[in-house]
């Protein structure tokens, strides 16, 4: 048979020459963070922490900040507040010493000097400095209160109770400042002005443990025994978990002259399962002596 002659194959097409890649540009490295920066992101990061209750973690990054910067009042201060925390008053002082040798009258490192020695029990020095506080500042409730209290350790009432009354004046709805008030005009023999401040402070939170407690004193100083017994069972009636309110319940029991009822009311107190050791020790006590008495 005759063949048909076969087409010549179709020529592929000419490709055309890919260009080479384009070579990458060539990065140049970052440079590290300048001191400022790091510590402007430690100490973020510090703060950060320390709000989160990660004390030892913001602890340790405020002394970076402190290595890079040492005299940042800011690390040193927030330093001096954790070591407080910590329960390094030693430590503390030294952080509130720094901020104090640029800034003298600096009050945060002022109020932070007298917690830390009065936690040293160095309490003439602790008043030393929270007088300083409340001279640079008699508007700052939190100082009023640590320099009212200092001044009632130093036997200072009649400063502590001035400078009480005042915030008092100031501050008609703040409770721990009437609370204290009601404490020095209790320690200073004056009834009616306890009952009274006292009183106006529980209008204001009726089941305050602590005014109703110190209310309680405070009709026991005018006489008023029966008032004062009634004032702790309604703290007992609110909160039947303290072993010491059923105590202090029994001794007015028996001021009252109802030694019975008072030894019953602290053989109470002993059934309570978490009793410390410390405190069953002191109600037996008290039992053994008024049966004796009785």
């Amino acid at each position: 048979p005759i063949r048909e002659e076969q087409a010549p194959p179709t020529p592929s097409p000419i490709r055309e020459e890919q260009a080479p890649p384009t070579p990458s540009p060539i990065r140049e490295e970052q440079a590290p963070p300048t001191p400022s920066i790091r510590v402007s992101l430690l100490l973020q990061l510090a703060e950060a922490d320390e709000s989160l209750e990660k004390k030892e973690k913001a602890y340790n990054e405020f002394k970076q900040v402190l290595d890079l910067e040492p005299d940042n009042e800011k690390a040193a201060l927030h330093l001096g507040n954790l070591a407080l925390g910590l329960n390094s008053p030693k430590e503390a002082l030294s952080y509130f010493e720094k901020v104090l040798n640029r800034s003298p009258e600096h009050l945060k490192a002022l109020l932070g000097s007298g917690k830390a020695h009065h936690a040293m029990k160095h309490k003439d020095k602790a008043y030393s400095f929270f007088q300083k506080a409340y001279q640079s500042d008699p508007n700052d409730l939190t100082i009023i209160l640590e320099f009212a209290k200092s001044a009632v350790e130093m036997n200072e009432l009649d400063k502590a109770k001035e400078a009480l009354k005042i915030a008092a004046q100031n501050n008609p709805e703040d409770e721990k400042i009437g609370i204290e008030l009601g404490k020095i005009y209790i320690l200073t023999q004056e009834a009616d002005r306890a009952v009274k401040t006292l009183k106006v402070v529980l209008k204001k939170n009726e089941t305050n443990k602590e005014t109703l407690l110190e209310l309680s004193r405070a009709y026991q100083l005018k006489g008023n025994l029966g008032q004062a017994i009634k004032t702790v069972r309604k703290i007992i009636k609110n909160s039947n978990e303290d072993p010491l309110l059923h105590l202090r319940l029994a001794e007015l029991y028996v001021l009252s002259g109802d030694k019975e009822k008072g030894i019953r009311e602290a053989k109470e107190a002993l059934m309570f399962d978490k009793i410390a050791s410390n405190e069953s020790q002191e109600i037996a006590v008290k039992i053994k002596q008024w049966e004796r008495e009785n």
